[in-house]
């Protein structure tokens, strides 16, 4: 939650279990670390917008949290009119728009990857290599996982689709490139769903995604990502909270109902290994925000 005013922002959070404090970004700079579950920030700037983030802190086994949000200073007495033209405009906009779109997904942008010294099976070593996807950042194109979202904002921000896939893996003798082998990973924790205090103005989508190469057990869950968004029916987006491993590449596009998707965020994967084995870098996704 925050509170503003043109010379303090207050910025106030519930703390997960065994979580000890928090650390507090602005514009994606450290600006404080605080032992408590609120923050007054009073180097603001009346009318700027500022975005800011907060992590909670504690021990190892304590629930970790992110929250990302954008406020704007209030410039004082003369600002009523400006903000009663803005919202006039949001709701002409939010009117004429009937329904939005969310998708995630994630693909392999090289044609083949190398198989891994162990953890495939008998597909295991340099003798083989996996299928990608070989192409770059399009939100239609083709991939190892998706999840789409549709929205009817007619219907109090129903979830009129929610559908997922999962895209077959093969396996080629490296040397010969004959195909040895398919097999597709399940979508069973796959998932998008819409939150309780969704309604016809803004809906809260949570994204689930973990699946992995069906040849390698060892890793049974090498694509992960979770994250909660928000979107408006006025056409505004933001990323409240979640992250995910840093492989494959991770597209995240949005449509306004009267056109093609277009990626809001794009990530290019770290290390190719990340397929394969647990130890991996992960991307927090919390305080990415834009219009649609």
């Amino acid at each position: 939650m925050w509170a503003a005013a043109p010379d303090f922002v207050d910025l106030s959070w519930q703390l997960p279990r065994g979580a000890t404090g928090a650390v507090i970004f602005k514009n994606n700079l450290e600006i404080a670390s605080v032992d408590s579950d609120n923050f007054r920030d009073t180097d603001v700037v009346p009318g700027e917008l500022a975005s800011y983030r907060v992590e909670t802190v504690g021990n190892d086994s304590a629930e970790a949290a992110t929250w990302g949000l954008e406020v704007t200073v209030p410039e004082g007495s003369g600002s009523q009119s400006s903000i009663s033209s803005a919202a006039s405009d949001i709701s002409v906009a939010a009117a004429a728009r009937t329904t939005s779109a969310v998708r995630h997904q994630t693909f392999i942008p090289m044609a083949k990857v190398n198989a891994p010294p162990a953890g495939c099976g008998q597909y295991s070593g340099s003798k083989f290599e996996f299928d990608g996807n070989n192409r770059s950042w399009n939100p239609t194109g083709s991939y190892k996982t998706r999840v789409t979202a549709g929205i009817d904002w007619t219907q109090n921000g129903k979830l009129t689709s929610a559908t997922k896939g999962v895209s077959s893996t093969k396996v080629y003798n490296k040397s010969t490139k004959k195909l040895l082998a398919t097999k597709t990973a399940s979508s069973a924790n796959i998932s998008v769903s819409r939150l309780s205090l969704s309604n016809s103005k803004e809906v809260d989508l949570r994204f689930r995604v973990h699946a992995g190469n069906p040849f390698c057990t060892g890793v049974p869950n090498a694509i992960e990502a979770a994250f909660t968004m928000t979107v408006t029916r006025a056409g505004s987006w933001s990323i409240i909270s979640g992250e995910h491993r840093q492989m494959p590449n991770h597209e995240i596009a949005i449509h306004g109902g009267n056109g093609a998707f277009r990626n809001i965020y794009t990530r290019a994967y770290k290390d190719a290994t990340c397929l394969v084995r647990f130890v991996c870098p992960v991307v927090k996704l919390a305080g990415y925000r834009g219009g649609y």
